[in-house]
């Protein structure tokens, strides 16, 4: 077998073990904002209306609110109906399958050309695919790690053949993007951020800077190229308006200045709180060293007055979104698919010459590769295997298990009259319950926890049921006679976090659950269901 066919059939199992571990992942828990992804769905396709007037919670009944991925969400549903989760499921499987097949497309035909490097790439990929695994499954936001690569991709077409054409593209992407997810804005941050950088050098160049140094910027872009690409951006801007809300997104969106929900909402956290994920940790730690030695050895160049070419965007991009990772775990994916073309600058530089040269056996390398194949083909079996596949994650006892109240829906819908009572819900409930009782308005979901509610934002409000001096008064002010909550799990901790991190298991798992404490020990309310996993209390009428 030729030895470019072989490497076709690793990358091709490559990709299939991919897949099945995003299968695997995706199965292996529900996103708690599913049901409200697809309840909103479904209402456009019947009513024929674009979400806009709350209904779902009575806390927000008469305002309106914006549903920024309001497209993704008509496609999801429209898919769910018809075909199932299943089918769901294989999609954003595959969408990232995708991103990652354009990915290597890329790297080679830009960066790698002719310098072996598909190992390398093989590696950090799927490094960078298992510690996004936490933000991938059927994640609307999956769009925007496709969107991101097709932005990074015009720009570095631009800069190498300075065909503004490739520009135009630029309109329909943002276009499309900026119905799909609010993930856009990044988009349009990079647009300006990438015209700062560009600018940067021509700044640099013209004080001389780099002629004293020996160095030069690659890809370089002159004035007038930047300003031409500064006129597609402002039409990439005004395309974002052409929306069902018009410019009401931005007014939306910009409500997320507030930063309670950063470290309060599991998914925002920055990296150094609990749950800590140490793929994320060692990515991120391996791009930062990275920019580091190559600042180093690009400074050991300039004082031995060798020549210095410098992709300056690509270690900015790189440096920019490691920061992100840090302040916000969500924006990892990003980081993954912003700082790959980085990494493969730094391994051509200053690892691929020393590998070549120091060639191994021929026959030890064809079998790695067999083994290779061998592992790949073994690991995606085994992922299949232990997948939980279910076509209706809703009524899935695999799910009703260990993460969301189906026992408690079912005694609420066994019991009508408790349907007319107002409920406090966990806000990790809100998207399951709209969807599995839709008829039942609730206290919060996970649609607008940034939202300005009494000075403060709305999930701040929700937050206070657990104040130990607020519980009482937050009830009555809301006339809740019903609540269904969950029952908290002790949080366990690792070697690493106890003797590395000096966190102690009791001292975190000592919080008072107020809210609990109260309305067991209040004659007032009573228990009338009660699981291992969810509580539904009663208020009792006097």
């Amino acid at each position: 077998m030729k030895k470019k066919q072989l490497l076709k059939f690793i990358w091709m199992f490559f990709y299939l073990f991919i897949f099945s571990m995003l299968l695997w992942n995706s199965f292996g828990y529900l996103d708690n904002d599913l049901g409200w992804h697809l309840k909103v769905g479904e209402e456009f396709v019947t009513k024929h209306e674009i979400p806009y007037n709350e209904h779902f919670n009575y806390t927000l009944e008469g305002e309106k609110w914006i549903d920024h991925e309001w497209l993704i969400d008509v496609f999801s549903f429209i898919v769910f109906k018809n075909f199932g989760y299943i089918t769901l499921s294989i999609f954003f499987a595959l969408l990232i399958v995708l991103v990652l097949a354009l990915q290597k497309h890329y790297l080679q035909k830009y960066f790698l050309k002719n310098v072996t490097g598909e190992y390398f790439l093989m590696f950090f990929q799927f490094l960078g695919i298992k510690a996004s695994l936490p933000h991938l499954g059927v994640r609307m936001q999956e769009i925007t790690i496709l969107c991101l690569f097709l932005l990074f991709f015009i720009l570095h077409k631009f800069v190498l053949n300075k065909n503004y054409k490739i520009l135009l593209w630029l309109i329909p992407l943002f276009c499309f993007w900026a119905n799909v997810h609010g993930g856009f804005l990044i988009g349009l941050a990079l647009l300006g951020f990438f015209a700062m950088i560009k600018f940067l050098e021509n700044l640099i160049e013209k004080y001389n800077v780099i002629s004293k140094i020996k160095m030069e910027f690659k890809n370089k872009l002159d004035l007038k190229s930047i300003y031409i690409f500064s006129f597609f951006a402002l039409f990439s801007f005004l395309a974002t308006f052409i929306n069902p809300y018009g410019w009401r997104l931005y007014e939306f969106l910009f409500g997320y200045k507030n930063s309670y929900y950063l470290t309060h909402i599991v998914e925002w956290i920055p990296f150094y709180f609990l749950p800590v994920k140490y793929y994320q940790l060692l990515y991120s730690a391996i791009v930062l060293s990275l920019v580091i030695v190559f600042l180093y050895l690009s400074l050991k160049k300039i004082e031995k007055k060798y020549f210095l070419k410098l992709d300056l965007w690509q270690l900015a991009l790189a440096v920019l979104f490691v920061f992100l990772a840090l302040k916000s775990r969500r924006h990892f994916p990003l980081l993954f698919i912003a700082s790959m073309p980085f990494i493969i600058i730094f391994y051509i530089e200053h690892i691929a010459a020393h590998y070549q040269n120091n060639k191994k056996p021929t026959q030890l390398i064809l079998f790695s590769k067999i083994f290779l194949v061998l592992v790949l083909v073994l690991a995606s079996f085994k992922m299949v295997v232990n997948t939980q596949f279910n076509n209706n994650p809703f009524n899935s006892a695999f799910y009703c298990s260990n993460s969301f109240p189906c026992e408690a829906v079912k005694f609420i819908k066994e019991n009508p009259e408790l349907m007319q009572k107002k409920l406090f819900n966990e806000y990790d409930w809100g998207g399951f319950l709209i969807w599995t009782m839709p008829e039942m308005k609730l206290f919060i979901d996970g649609r607008l926890p940034q939202f300005s509610f009494n000075e403060h934002t709305f999930l701040e409000e929700y937050h206070e049921f657990f104040e130990e001096d607020k519980t009482s008064f937050k009830l009555e002010q809301y006339g809740i006679d019903l609540a269904l909550i969950k029952e908290r799990q002790p949080i366990k901790l690792n070697w690493i976090e106890k003797h590395f991190f000096l966190l102690n298991e009791e001292d975190i798992n000592s919080k008072v659950d107020y809210l609990k404490k109260y309305l067991d020990e209040s004659s007032l309310w009573t228990i009338i269901y009660s699981d291992n996993f969810s509580h539904l209390y009663e208020k009792q009428n006097n």
